[in-house]
């Protein structure tokens, strides 16, 4: 089981559930348990290429990282959106 913790951003959209448990030992199974979970957050992390968004952040384990390496060890992935305004 790894844990994933959404920004607030999101809260709209996944009923203000921001912390998960989801089962997986990598990214990549983490992120797709979550997707099974809550298909509605694909749109918002993903373009249509399966690509990550510009600008969405995934935190692994306390690391930056791009999601190039669907196999890396993951506990916790967090995303984070950038917030720009004036």
């Amino acid at each position: 089981m790894a844990q994933v913790r959404l920004s607030r951003v999101l809260g709209p959209v996944v009923g203000d559930r921001l912390t998960l448990e989801v089962p997986g030992s990598t990214v990549g199974e983490v992120v797709a348990a979550l997707l099974d979970e809550l298909p509605q957050l694909r749109v918002h992390l993903f373009d249509q290429t399966g690509t990550l968004r510009p600008h969405v952040l995934c935190v692994v384990d306390d690391e930056a990282v791009r999601m190039e390496d669907p196999d890396m060890a993951a506990t916790t992935v967090e995303f984070l959106h950038a917030v720009s305004g004036g």
